[in-house]
């Protein structure tokens, strides 16, 4: 019993292992010495040996407690890295860092005691100078091991803690409701267009001048206006009635076929270019344009934190605290974008998991990159003895990919994967070409109609 307590005083400061030697009261000759033994498989206490010697009798016992094959986790459920259903584990996906613990813990040969964290609580700290909240400050005073949920690793982090290899990343993204409209910014060469009304008129007066023929079966037209006519509905790849008879005047018409095929083909190039490959532009894209339209701003727990220290264009730190609402429910929050628009500032990997894995209407939700991401990772306290043990493992983990295949069947296994970059314009989505080649048709059966009555 008393070595036992000496053990758990030791413990508390990290002296492992350690050995005990108590005098026997009775006889001060004789000694009893514990040790402790981190072999998971020894029983709690054995009797080693019996030592008799000149000065008395030694008695070496190997003490085994519990708490030197056990790891304390302290965990806040944030899906995907941790998947908490109310009461239990998810049974399939428990989540990434779960899964990671319990085989970092398996192959250690060591167990797990879990200690759960409200989710809606804000989680703590550690800053520069040293200081450390909430659950950083528990996990220093060696109340825990270590600490799950998507930590990221920052620099104050790793200097007064040890946090483990990274195996992702996660980013703050802004989802806002899905508003596309295309920008289409045609830019007319004055020039351009000057040369080619130029080159057409100078053709329509070479062509009029070879057709002053004194013979009517030679002429191309009857008069100014038929020519004009006629040089229009070439431009437009519309039949004339009256084909030209002499030499000059049809190298004169082919040239202006030739100009026609040139103009439409670039024409078309250019309307190609303009419209294929369109990325759509969103009416809210930026943080200023959420404050601008008087979106309602929701952030997620722990999110806040990330604009306190940044200088946002337009917008002042007082506004951003006035508009401020604490969303409690990243799901509930994410569902009611649409219906009374409102942006939500969220991590990149929850709103992904969420999207793909919930019952949410993900074609009205854009989600935007809004600061850089950052690595994520196991963040353990100084002095965990199996803190090398662990890296070494999450080394060979993330070499073979398994670590990066857990984050792959979170999502494969429940629905398809939600792409969160933005969409390029489709085919079908260029109603604006369509339109221009219903003004061309009309052109050509007004050119039609006036063929008939003239």
């Amino acid at each position: 019993m008393i070595a036992n307590i000496i053990f758990n005083l030791l413990l508390k400061e990290d002296i492992v292992p350690t050995a005990v030697l108590l005098i026997d009261q009775n006889n001060t000759k004789d000694f009893n010495i514990f040790t402790t033994v981190l072999n998971a498989e020894a029983p709690k206490s054995i009797a080693c040996r019996r030592v008799v010697k000149e000065n008395g009798i030694y008695n070496e016992t190997a003490f085994l407690g519990n708490k030197f094959q056990t790891i304390r986790a302290k965990l806040v459920p944030f899906p995907p890295f941790v998947i908490y259903n109310g009461s239990s584990f998810d049974i399939n996906h428990p989540g990434t860092e779960v899964k990671l613990l319990r085989t970092l813990a398996q192959t250690c040969n060591l167990n797990v005691e879990y200690y759960l964290s409200d989710p809606k609580h804000t989680r703590g700290n550690v800053f520069d100078n040293g200081t450390l909240t909430k659950e950083f400050k528990e996990l220093h005073e060696n109340k825990y091991d270590v600490l799950l949920g998507g930590r990221i690793i920052t620099y104050p982090r790793a200097l007064y803690l040890n946090p483990s290899p990274s195996y992702c990343t996660d980013e703050l993204v802004w989802c806002v409701p899905n508003r596309q409209y295309y920008k289409y910014n045609i830019n007319i060469q004055i020039a351009v267009l000057l040369i080619g009304l130029l080159i057409l008129v100078i053709l329509v007066v070479f062509i009029w001048y070879a057709n002053r023929s004194k013979e009517p079966r030679l002429k191309f037209g009857t008069s100014v206006e038929g020519i004009i006519l006629n040089s229009f509905s070439i431009c437009l790849f519309v039949a004339i009635p009256r084909l030209p008879k002499t030499d000059r005047s049809r190298y004169l018409v082919g040239l202006l076929i030739l100009f026609a095929f040139f103009c439409t083909t670039m024409f078309t190039t250019t309307i190609t270019s303009l419209f294929i490959g369109k990325v759509p532009s969103q009416k809210f894209d930026s943080m200023g344009r959420i404050y601008k339209s008087n979106l309602k701003t929701y952030y997620t727990t722990n999110t806040f934190r990330h604009f306190t220290d940044i200088l946002i264009p337009g917008i002042s730190k007082e506004e951003l605290v006035k508009r401020k609402i604490d969303c409690q429910d990243t799901l509930k929050c994410l569902k009611g974008i649409a219906e009374e628009d409102s942006a939500v500032a969220v991590l990149k990997n929850n709103v992904k998991y969420l999207l793909n894995t919930k019952n949410v209407e993900r074609t009205s939700i854009y989600c935007f990159h809004f600061k850089c991401g950052r690595s994520v990772g196991l963040i353990m306290r100084k002095g965990f003895r199996h803190a090398d043990k662990f890296n070494k493992i999450i080394h060979v983990l993330l070499s073979m990919g398994i670590v990066q295949k857990w984050y792959h069947e979170v999502f494969w296994n429940n629905h398809r994967e939600t792409n969160l970059d933005v969409q390029k314009l489709n085919l079908e989505e260029l109603s604006v070409v369509f339109y221009i080649l219903i003004f061309g048709y009309s052109c050509s059966f007004l050119m039609f109609v006036c063929e008939i009555f003239t």
